[in-house]
């Protein structure tokens, strides 16, 4: 388990910059799991928003709402006030 800060994002999103499968798991005020197929992953840090895109998905989500960013093994943790959002890199074998 490592806590890490918005300006380590990049480095702790570089596995998710390459296009895979990917699944987001949410909890709190949302319940459920999302399979992300050729998604990418990555930071902003001028916009200040984490970007999810893929062929038929895409998602931002604010920064400045996060209070704690953590990873557990190969998914981060991203925690806002009313939704827990988790980001794992699904591989081949898994798919």
């Amino acid at each position: 388990m490592a806590k890490f800060k918005e300006s380590e994002l990049n480095e702790n999103l570089k596995e998710f910059q390459n296009k895979g499968d990917i699944e987001l798991e949410f909890e709190k005020s949302i319940s459920g799991k999302l399979k992300i197929e050729d998604a990418t992953v990555f930071y902003n840090n001028k916009t200040g928003f984490i970007n999810i895109e893929s062929a038929d998905a895409k998602f931002k989500i604010n920064t400045t709402l996060v209070y704690r960013y953590e990873r557990i093994k190969d998914t981060i943790y991203i925690d806002l006030e009313i939704l827990l959002i988790k980001i794992r890199k699904i591989k081949n074998e898994e798919a």
